[in-house]
């Protein structure tokens, strides 16, 4: 007789317990967010823009973490951030990630909130001084206002009584100072603890910030620092500059600064900075020119009022023209390597401060010192007479430094007192630049008519003649030799029928067209202290007595 078999069967309970095991070996494990605060360590700022650099420290396990950091400003530009590993030992970074965010509540500070604490028992502690000493007030009022006096029996002790209100008095008194003080103590720390309150809640709750994802893969557990920088806009620098001449020694000390402004909504605290005159957003090639096309311009044919009225009609029920694809309205920038923001001779100049710097957001400014050089210009006294019978000091020299003198505002000082307000022209290496020092009364000009004669000839083809002569006397009432320049116009002639000649009596002049301006004459004279010097000029102006010229 055969035996049956049993057969073996599984309790349904380790059957799932099984299931369960063999579908969490095969579950893909995901990246854990981990929150983290970045921290403005650097800035380079240039003319158009900055660049700001943070730093991430984190702590994280083995495998794939993803850093989410909440706090970077709107308004960076995403195509230019980048990210630096070499402070993170031991990891790779697989991606970065940005987009819009709201903090979701505010950022504690928990050695803000331990100083909060411990200001707010001191408040109580004084809170119960004051309640008793208004309490002791209290009763020295109640023994004042209820004590009597008795003529018949006090009368004649008034020491005792003079005693016992002075008693009264100093008491109170001396309860109102108290009570003073320790309302003082009172106030300051309410003004402490508010500000404490600030600063352990951190930013405000639903502020707007830029949300950067980092995924971060460690092959074990690993601490260390990212650096990420980017682009931002609303923040630049600008040229200014000190000239302080010193007119008895003739050396002038040129100092170049920068002015900063930063809108970027946060404040950029004990920074590394840099300036920069490289531009961040004007781009590496320079601009296309299109060809230069003329035609003659074609004749339009005015349209009778009903014609143009009927021509308005038929273009409003025309239909519309197709719209362009959004693709072809707006195309995103592209990203730039830092490389291809440079000036388009390839070169820029970068000055580093020497200690941290903090420059706050918003509309104020920050002036830094870069550079000094301490030069020996050529000091000239040049005046205009016919325009201002004034000798003005002025310094000539050429910028040696290979980075430009960019355009910027000069303050003016001379022999150690301000003088005023100029502007720096752009100097490449080389080229000159001449700063004015303002005027001089120890040097005389002054220039006086000495003939001025009109006539006419001629019956059939009658002319005119005007002839002027100036004389122009100088005198250097300074204690040392000085330079002068004078400057003087020529009239000339854009008409063929109007003749002008020089008078043969004018002081041959030192240079004809200065600066490339049409007839205006230089004479340069070397004068010692107290020295005089005449300089004679003039002319003669011939045109159609039919016509009318204005001379003055």
């Amino acid at each position: 007789m055969a035996v049956p078999q049993r057969r073996s069967v599984m309790s349904p309970v380790p059957r799932l317990a099984l299931t369960a095991f063999l579908l969490l070996g095969t579950t893909p494990v995901f990246a854990a967010d981990l929150g983290v605060q970045s921290k403005i360590d650097a800035v380079a700022v240039y003319p158009d823009g900055a660049t700001v650099t943070r730093i991430i420290e984190f702590d994280i396990p083995a495998g794939e973490t993803v850093l989410v950091a909440k706090d970077l400003p709107l308004g960076l530009d995403a195509a230019s951030i980048r990210v630096d590993m070499r402070e993170a030992a031991g990891t790779s970074l697989s991606g970065t990630d940005l987009a819009d965010a709201l903090l979701d509540g505010p950022v504690p500070d928990a050695a803000a909130t331990g100083a909060l604490r411990d200001l707010k028992d001191k408040r109580e502690g004084l809170a119960g001084i004051g309640k008793a000493l208004l309490a002791k007030r209290g009763l020295i009022e109640r023994f004042a206002n209820g004590a009597t006096f008795n003529a018949t029996k006090e009368g004649s002790n008034v020491t005792a009584l003079r005693g016992a209100w002075n008693a009264v008095g100093d008491d109170m008194a001396e309860v109102n100072e108290a009570l003073r003080q320790n309302a003082v103590k009172i106030r300051d720390l309410d003004e402490e603890i508010a500000r404490l309150q600030s600063q352990r809640d951190g930013r405000p709750e639903g502020e707007k910030r830029t949300q950067l994802r980092l995924s971060v893969n460690a092959e074990q557990a690993a601490k260390g620092r990212i650096a990420v920088s980017y682009l931002i806009g609303n923040a630049g620098w600008s040229p200014l500059y000190d000239a302080r001449l010193d007119s008895e020694k003739g050396e002038l000390e040129l100092v170049r600064r920068a002015r900063i402004t930063q809108a970027t909504g946060e404040d950029w605290s004990d920074v590394a900075l840099t300036i920069s005159t490289a531009r961040a957003t004007s781009g590496a090639a320079p601009p296309k020119l299109a060809s230069y096309v003329l035609n003659f311009q074609p004749d339009y044919v005015a349209l009778p009022v009903d014609a143009l009225a009927r021509s308005r009609a038929e273009e409003s029920a025309a239909p519309p023209a197709p719209k362009a694809s959004a693709a072809a309205q707006a195309q995103p920038r592209p990203g730039r390597e830092t490389e291809a923001k440079l000036n388009t001779a390839g070169y820029q100049s970068v000055w580093a401060l020497p200690a941290r710097a903090s420059v706050p957001s918003g509309p104020g400014s920050k002036a830094l010192r870069l550079a000094s050089a301490t030069l020996t210009p050529e000091i000239v006294a040049r005046a205009a007479p016919s325009v201002q019978q004034t000798a003005f000091l002025e310094a000539s020299f050429n910028n040696g430094e290979d980075t430009p003198l960019f355009p910027g505002s000069v303050s003016i000082y001379r022999d150690g007192l301000y003088a005023g307000q100029t502007t720096m022209p752009l100097a490449t290496k080389g080229e000159p630049v001449r700063l004015g020092f303002g005027a001089d009364d120890r040097i005389k000009v002054e220039r006086a008519v000495t003939r001025k004669v009109e006539s006419n000839t001629g019956i059939a083809r009658p002319t005119t003649s005007e002839r002027r002569d100036y004389k122009i006397s100088l005198r250097n009432g300074r204690p040392n030799a000085i330079r002068l320049s004078i400057e003087e116009a020529l009239p000339v002639a854009e008409n063929k029928d109007i003749k002008v000649e020089a008078s043969s009596q004018t002081t041959p002049p030192t240079q004809r067209d200065a600066d490339n301006r049409r007839g205006v004459l230089v004479w340069t004279v070397d004068l010692a202290a107290g020295a005089t010097r005449d300089i004679n000029f003039g002319y003669k102006v011939t045109w159609p007595g039919a016509e009318t010229i204005n001379l003055d």
